[in-house]
């Protein structure tokens, strides 16, 4: 007789091993003389098996969790803007093609043409104006990959209007290969993507470009702090941005300010980074999530440092091209606007 194997010298499957044992045990129970024991301790084991292979299977096919929040040392002010022009800077971008050239531009609609190329400590190195487009209010930059396999490019957002608009234009251009130009070089090659918001009229001052190109757009409510996430994917055709996701400021951990001025998303895109007039907030993105799980995601959420200031503001922030720092400045009419940059302490 046997008492543990079906009497057989071959290879038994171990869901057939498994059946056979629990039928004799629960099924058949005095056919075989097992003591109590033993019993109890091989449902235990077996339920021990399965849950070492309910977590091992989880760990496969679930999204890494995010790392723990990383800390940023107080701001460091690397200098101030050089040139007078520099009064009401809305954006800021680092090169990926040269390290440590920041881009900037201010607001508006014929001055938002104008991009210039910085120092981190504020001076100007060159000033590049797009040719042949009529922005209405450009209000962010950002700069990312594009359609050319290994090229970086910049993308300007004509994306702001405080009675809101349906559609926005983004202006796509190479990064410009000199950095040191006295006079104002003229961008021809300009590409305008005209994007539709699918659901009403917003105003917005964020513009981010991810690592695959897709490109986000963060809506600005200085009412309701109500800022909407839309997404223009790269590999889509259609020119209707797709919402993807809501944040709330001013309340809950999104505390403090509610209007958003600007943002972006590292070079890795792993990390994002939002900021009010006078609050920054940064989104971790665990291996194999979307934006859009990580901004509806509260444990993926951190508060980074902003420097102090009285008045409304800050309307810049930017990662620098190793992700390991952030910049910001600020709107100043009177003088120079500060360069901060903030450290990673890990």
């Amino acid at each position: 007789m046997c008492d543990y194997l079906p009497c057989s010298d071959a290879v038994v499957p171990i869901d057939r091993w498994i059946r056979f044992r629990l039928e004799n045990i629960f099924v058949y129970p005095n056919k075989i003389s097992v003591p109590p024991a033993k019993i109890l301790l091989f449902v235990l084991a077996g339920l021990g098996f399965a849950a070492v292979l309910v977590l091992s299977l989880s760990t496969l096919v679930a999204p890494k969790a995010a790392a723990a929040c990383p800390t940023f040392q107080p701001p460091q002010q690397m200098g101030t803007l050089d040139n007078a022009a520099l009064k009401e800077v809305s954006g800021m971008a680092a090169s990926r093609r040269h390290p440590g050239v920041l881009y900037v531009h201010n607001d508006g609609s014929e001055a938002g043409t104008l991009v210039y190329a910085i120092t981190e400590q504020g001076d100007t190195l060159a000033t590049y104006q797009l040719a042949d487009v009529e922005p209405e209010d450009v209000e962010a930059i950002a700069v990312g990959p594009g359609p050319e396999q290994g090229m970086h490019y910049l993308y300007l957002g004509d994306i702001g209007s405080n009675e809101g608009r349906s559609s926005v234009e983004i202006y796509r251009v190479p990064e410009p290969e000199a950095q040191h130009q006295m006079k104002t070089q003229r961008v021809k090659d300009v590409t305008t993507l005209r994007l539709e918001y699918p659901d009403g009229k917003y105003d917005a001052e964020a513009l981010m470009v991810d690592s695959n190109q897709d490109l986000y757009i963060v809506t600005k409510n200085g009412k309701t702090g109500e800022s909407r996430v839309y997404r223009k994917a790269a590999a889509a055709d259609s020119t209707e941005l797709e919402h993807v996701a809501t944040l709330n400021f001013g309340q809950g951990l999104l505390g403090e300010s509610k209007a958003v001025t600007g943002g972006d998303i590292s070079a890795q895109g792993t990390e994002a980074v939002l900021r009010t007039y006078h609050s920054a907030f940064l989104w971790r993105r665990a291996q194999g999530k979307t934006w859009a799980a990580t901004f509806a995601d509260p444990l993926a959420l951190c508060s980074v440092p902003t420097a102090p200031l009285e008045w409304d503001g800050y309307e810049a922030i930017a990662f620098d091209h190793t992700g390991m720092h952030y910049y910001d400045t600020y709107e100043e009419r009177s003088s120079g606007a500060p360069v901060n940059r903030y450290d990673r302490s890990e």
